[in-house]
């Protein structure tokens, strides 16, 4: 069970509405579904944030609570609201609830105080839970967290010291019935070079009740619950400031005799033994970047960013969303990939991938055998670096790999180089790709089109005769005993190098061939979408100079509606359906869905 938000879609933000409720899933479809749905959906009546949600001991009954101090009891069986209050915890966040009965529930807040509830009628009845033994009330109550029968809870309280600006977390144990019983022997202490530091923490119960484990930034204790000292302790190797810090943790559920429980820090979880204390599995998310690449039949969908992993993505299959593998450290190296691209070719599964130092590799996998153990061809990183001119006015660098329609070919962008190799004999043999004279360019994306004939690319150029920078776009024709550059997209009046500021100039972002219409279509980094008239390599006046592109015009909504200008970033991906539409998408996350041109 878990609290949740969803936006209405509006396009005008200022009018957009939020829509906060409480979602609940059933285990067993969590355990046979790699994308179960919800079971059910408890909402309308919450106008802020959930922060806290907890079934009876019964299951008859769910209490949701949340921003301001509104707490709502609902009939499970029936999906019906029973009993409300508002503005509990002096309208302040209410930060755990738990039922201590089938009739009676007890919450803590960001107020500092704690409360007993019971349902009179519609109204929900709160008494103060006295805390004189344990002292004054502190400033918040960060953490509640209560024993499998519910009859005893543990509390994390931040009170800010006196005569000074540091605070400490400290850590209470209560009974439900008799109220507060001990201060347990671990604090946290803040000062204001980090005051983030006793959020960083987390308690959790042991099935049996017998023992509570606290985590935090990397340090386990667990305590023993009938005399609440610390019995084992461990730390999470190589724990630091900025990586795998412990900042939550859950015992695993007893019964094989074995003691194991799960940390998170957000990226890393792990499983530690403890009888031995050691940790014997880590499982990792992505990275804050990520690339995405379908296979040519739909079935497998591959993501890149510090690692490589491989999902279902057939919905016909009761495996969708499961993951196939994920690749190792040790089988991808250290580098952190830029893109990944399967072969376009049906029932082959080979992908291509292209690490941030512009490395790139092909990785040759089937449905029916195991994870690549290493790649079957691979091309390095590029020597040169950007040219001074480039780097002084912060342009950057980015890289990107594709696939020719018949899989016979791949291009990249290499720290913004073009390369393009001929797989042949298993081996990547490198194509000369020639640039006009008379300008330094960086590229960021490029793009096959459908008949394999042509290459084009698309980024920002330094003009040696001018000395300024603008946005280009090179077309190149493959179908010679050579590669020849045949046409030039001069956006300098199009595309503005940037957005808003001269920081991080990138020019064209994304680049697409319509076949349909016999254009080419570029976004950029000033969030535009536009139509460029492809050149006829048989009509050209000099075959060894480049023909300028005609522009066309910049794809907008319709006049009046509220997409006209939908883009709000970078454009960052162009995709042309065989219909015709147009499908792009930006660095803001948005994505839109062109119809096709008449």
């Amino acid at each position: 069970m878990s609290g949740g938000v969803k936006n209405d879609g509006s396009a005008n933000i200022a009018d957009s509405v939020d829509e906060f409720f409480v979602v609940i899933w059933s285990t067993d479809e969590i355990r046979s579904s790699g994308t179960p749905g919800a079971y059910r959906q408890l909402k309308g009546e919450h106008p802020f944030r959930v922060t806290a949600a907890a079934f009876s001991p019964d299951g008859k009954q769910v209490i949701t609570a949340g921003r301001r101090g509104r707490f709502v009891l609902w009939d499970f069986e029936n999906n019906k609201v029973l009993a409300r209050a508002d503005n509990g915890h002096g309208t302040d966040g209410v930060t755990g609830v738990f039922f201590s009965s089938d009739d009676e529930f007890i919450s803590a807040g960001f107020d500092g105080n704690m409360y007993r509830w019971r349902q009179e009628g519609e109204k929900l009845v709160a008494t103060l839970i006295d805390r004189q033994q344990a002292g004054d009330a502190p400033d918040y109550i960060v953490r509640l967290r209560p024993s499998p029968d519910g009859s005893r809870f543990v509390t994390s309280e931040l009170t800010r010291e006196k005569g000074g600006d540091t605070y400490r977390l400290k850590l209470n144990a209560w009974s439900s019935k008799d109220g507060w019983q001990q201060t347990l022997p671990v604090s946290i202490q803040a000062t204001n070079e980090d005051k983030d530091k006793p959020y960083r923490h987390d308690l959790s119960w042991s099935t049996d009740g017998r023992e509570v484990l606290y985590v935090h930034d990397g340090a386990i204790r667990i305590l023993d619950s009938a005399t609440w000292k610390v019995t084992k302790a461990y730390s999470v190797a190589g724990a630091d400031k900025n990586t795998r810090q412990a900042v939550r943790g859950v015992f695993a559920p007893g019964g094989d005799g074995k003691q194991q429980i799960a940390t998170f820090d957000g990226r890393f979880a792990r499983m530690w033994d403890l009888e031995t204390g050691n940790d014997i599995a880590v499982f990792r998310s992505h990275g804050p970047v990520v690339r995405a690449g379908f296979s040519a039949d739909r079935k497998y969908v591959a993501t890149a960013s510090d690692s490589i992993r491989l999902f279902h993505s057939d919905e016909s299959s009761p495996d969708h969303g499961r993951t196939v593998f994920r690749l190792p450290r040790q089988v991808t190296g250290p580098s952190i990939f830029d893109d990944i691209a399967f072969s376009p070719k049906a029932e082959d599964y080979r992908f291509a991938t292209v690490d941030v130092a512009g490395a790139v590799k092909i990785w040759n996998w089937s449905p029916d055998g195991p994870p690549p153990e290493k790649t079957m061809m691979e091309a390095p990183a590029p020597v040169a670096t950007l040219p001074r001119e480039l780097r002084n006015a912060r342009v950057t660098a980015n890289s990107e790999v594709c696939w020719s329609p018949n899989a016979n070919r791949v291009a990249a962008v290499q720290r913004g180089q073009v390369q393009m190799w001929q797989i042949t004999d298993g081996k990547l043999v490198e194509i000369p790709i020639p640039l006009p004279e008379g300008a330094k360019y960086v590229f960021n994306c490029l793009s096959f089109s459908t008949d394999n004939r042509f290459l084009s690319a698309g980024g920002i150029a330094y003009d040696e005769s001018d000395r300024r920078l603008r946005c280009v776009g090179l077309v190149w024709d493959l179908s010679g005993e050579t590669v020849k550059v045949i046409g030039l997209i001069d956006a300098r009046t199009r595309h503005s190098a940037s957005e808003q500021t001269r920081t991080n100039l990138r020019g064209i972002t994304a680049i697409a061939f319509d076949s349909r219409q016999n254009e080419i279509i570029t976004g950029g980094a000033d969030t535009r979408v536009l139509r460029w008239q492809m050149v006829d390599p048989e009509l050209m006046l000099d075959p060894n100079v480049p023909e300028p592109l005609s522009y066309l015009v910049e794809k907008e909504g319709t006049p009046g509606d509220d997409f006209n200008d939908p883009h709000t970033a970078a454009v960052t991906s162009l995709d042309v359906a065989a219909d015709g539409r147009l499908v792009s998408a930006d660095e803001a996350g948005f994505i839109v869905i062109w119809p096709a041109v008449d």
